[in-house]
């Protein structure tokens, strides 16, 4: 088997479509399929052999996707370091695995010669690839064969090394499709890497977003804007920050059909602003990790004003109901996952002894998130384990204190023996007074700006938090 027979298939079925667009160009299918043979001919002639790790550090665009096929061909593995991390990081790659091969854009260049992990693998594959005439490189390759090497954040402890295989990113090829509900005619605005790859085996087009996407929060909407009317796009996936710039711009977007967000907590204030700009789309939430992407989904047509009641009131955060092929244990509070499409283990075997259980046989996935089913079979999050004080979890506190206040970013932590519940600047008497009532064991207090994770810019950043509070001198307690 090959992750690239279905790509293939799309390419023999239509070949002149439009596989990805960028702010720099697009390429079809047909185009797609020869220069990533071509590059996996030149990979080849480099001395990259089946089995071989490479390291990728092209930026997010055409020319990875022609790397990630060329290296999916010929059975090479792509290493992926977090985005997000830190330069060291990079380097750290060399230290888990047997690196053989360098890809890398211009800046990447300048950085390998800045670390001396980074000069010492041996093959630096270039670019530029000559013509195939004709010559096919398709490996078939057995099911378990890698694929794929990412590293999850670290932002709950030391980075992972998880390793996919052809056959598992066809499971979550698989996963995505049903809940994405892909269609023909899709085009669309996608941030998340692993769905293009899933619309390149549906023969879907995607349209890279303008702008720098590593940074999501700091994104100019506006050329996104005219990227939706100059492509007709129909779909969009992005994380909630990336949907936070969209929606605090104007006007409304009629062609939009689907709008899926997550990678980070989804608020229902956002799925409701977002709802405002597409007035036709559906609208939904995905629940997911790392290790297992998706767990779980809801539309927003599918949230009732009781389910805006029991969120205000503390329930948690409402996630909906398990994707297929997905099964969910609820064990000591803590979201538990198993299916195809969850990673089982990592490449350090020692890395699982905390996320990773055996029920019957089977190997489950330990999220780390805490969480409970309602009467209907839906997930409700209530928060990371870790994070509990007593009987509060954060989820709990945060998804009613941002309802209370309009959809304004909050934050619960218990530092320095006080529960303290942080509130960006700007919110008002009558909203400080509720607040107050319903968090009477809380202090309350304001920051101008809540640090969030550097993935997504998602996630609340609690560790850099409690040193913005220790370091605040002027805060006040409302």
């Amino acid at each position: 088997m090959n992750l690239m027979d279905l790509f293939i298939g799309q390419v023999n079925r239509v070949p002149d479509r439009l596989a990805i667009v960028s702010e720099s160009g697009s390429v079809t299918f047909a185009e797609l399929e020869q220069r990533s043979n071509d590059l996996a001919l030149g990979f080849q002639r480099s001395g990259l052999k089946t089995g071989d790790y490479v390291l990728v550090l092209q930026p997010f665009g055409i020319p990875l996707y022609v790397t990630l096929l060329a290296l999916f061909r010929m059975g090479a593995v792509a290493v992926f370091p977090d985005a997000a991390a830190r330069a060291s990081a990079i380097s750290d790659c060399c230290d888990a695995l047997p690196i053989r091969g360098f890809s890398g854009g211009w800046k990447a260049q300048l950085l390998r010669t800045l670390f001396p992990k980074l000069r010492a693998i041996p093959l630096n594959l270039s670019f530029c690839a000559k013509p195939s005439a004709g010559q096919r490189v398709v490996e078939d390759l057995p099911e378990n064969h890698p694929a794929l090497v990412t590293f999850t954040s670290g932002s709950t402890g030391r980075p992972k090394a998880i390793v996919r295989s052809h056959r598992f990113l066809l499971a979550q090829h698989r996963m995505i499709v049903d809940m994405l509900g892909t269609r023909e005619d899709d085009i669309s605005l996608v941030t998340l890497p692993v769905f293009i790859l899933s619309y390149l085996a549906s023969g879907v087009t995607s349209v890279i977003p303008a702008g720098n996407i590593r940074k999501p929060s700091q994104v100019d909407p506006h050329p996104l804007w005219r990227q939706l009317d100059d492509h007709n796009i129909n779909t969009i996936l992005m994380p909630p920050a990336l949907c936070q710039r969209l929606v605090r711009t104007t006007g409304v977007w009629p062609h939009v059909r689907n709008i899926f967000t997550g990678g980070g907590p989804v608020f229902p204030d956002l799925l409701k602003d977002l709802s405002r700009r597409a007035p036709h789309a559906a609208i939904t939430s995905v629940y997911g990790s790392t290790e297992a992407e998706p767990i779980a989904h809801i539309a927003l047509s599918d949230i009732s004003p009781q389910d805006l009641e029991q969120m205000k009131a503390g329930a948690g955060l409402l996630v909906g109901k398990p994707v297929s092929g997905i099964k969910i244990k609820i064990i000591d509070d803590e979201i538990c996952v198993t299916g195809d499409h969850v990673v089982k283990g990592y490449l350090n075997a020692s890395d699982n002894s905390s996320t990773k259980i055996i029920i019957a046989g089977d190997v489950w996935h330990k999220t780390g998130d805490a969480g409970c089913f309602d009467a209907q079979g839906r997930l409700w999050l209530l928060g990371r384990l870790e994070a509990r004080h007593a009987d509060h979890y954060p989820f709990c506190i945060e998804t009613a204190a941002r309802l209370i206040t309009n959809g304004r970013t909050t934050a619960f932590l218990h530092h320095k023996g006080r529960n303290i519940l942080v509130v960006e600047t700007g919110i008002d008497s009558r909203q400080t007074d509720i607040l107050r009532t319903k968090f009477p064991d809380c202090d309350i207090i304001e920051v101008g700006k809540i640090p969030l994770d550097r993935r997504h810019n998602s996630k609340i950043d609690y560790g850099r938090l409690r040193i913005l509070l220790d370091q605040c001198n002027k805060r006040r307690k409302l």
